[in-house]
């Protein structure tokens, strides 16, 4: 049986509530516009081929890998802004904070990660079809740089990630506030 709220402790809830919506809605509202930038990058990429592409015969391997690619970042980038948006026109309701609004960040940044990483993926097959006999040498390091730079980006945000998924997928056990009083305290001498 549920005890009854007290009033100041409906009103931390209010409280912790609002600044919960608001950190929801201005995590979405960033990711939301980045996740934008990333729909026309890709609907661009997906668009436009590599000049080596247009003059080859047969599909090579690079060919299907940029193509690839550039279907799974602009399909998953496109995601990632409806689930942002979704989460911007929720009424951020108590309710919504046990299971709605979770699931649809988990999803969002889903969405938002495979996007970066298939962009990346896109970009430099891109680059490597149309640099294949020329510049091998920086082309390469860029390559490794550029994975570098998404493999730092990688450790520093998964672990924030994984703790997301971890909150929303278990059942978080409910605090028990008994006061247990050791049974020394009570032996007499």
């Amino acid at each position: 049986m549920a005890k009854p709220q007290t009033r100041s402790s409906l009103k931390a809830t209010r409280s912790l509530l609002k600044r919960a919506g608001q950190w929801l809605t201005n995590t979405s509202n960033a990711c939301s516009v980045v996740a934008g930038l990333f729909v026309t990058v890709a609907f661009s990429t997906s668009t436009t081929v590599p000049e080596g592409l247009k003059e080859e015969k047969f599909h090579t391997l690079a060919s299907k890998i940029f193509a690839g690619s550039s279907f799974v970042s602009f399909y998953t980038s496109l995601i990632a802004v409806i689930m942002f948006l979704s989460i911007l026109t929720s009424g951020c309701r108590e309710r919504d904070f046990r299971h709605a609004l979770p699931w649809k960040l988990l999803l969002g940044l889903s969405a938002f990660y495979l996007s970066i990483a298939s962009t990346l993926v896109c970009f430099t097959t891109g680059h490597f079809y149309i640099f294949r006999d020329q510049l091998i040498s920086i082309s390469s390091s860029s390559y490794v740089i550029a994975c570098l730079l998404v493999t730092v980006f990688a450790i520093l945000v998964f672990p924030l990630y994984f703790h997301l998924v971890w909150a929303t997928s278990t059942s978080v056990p409910q605090r028990s506030y008994r006061l247990s009083i050791p049974d020394w305290l009570f032996i007499d001498e």
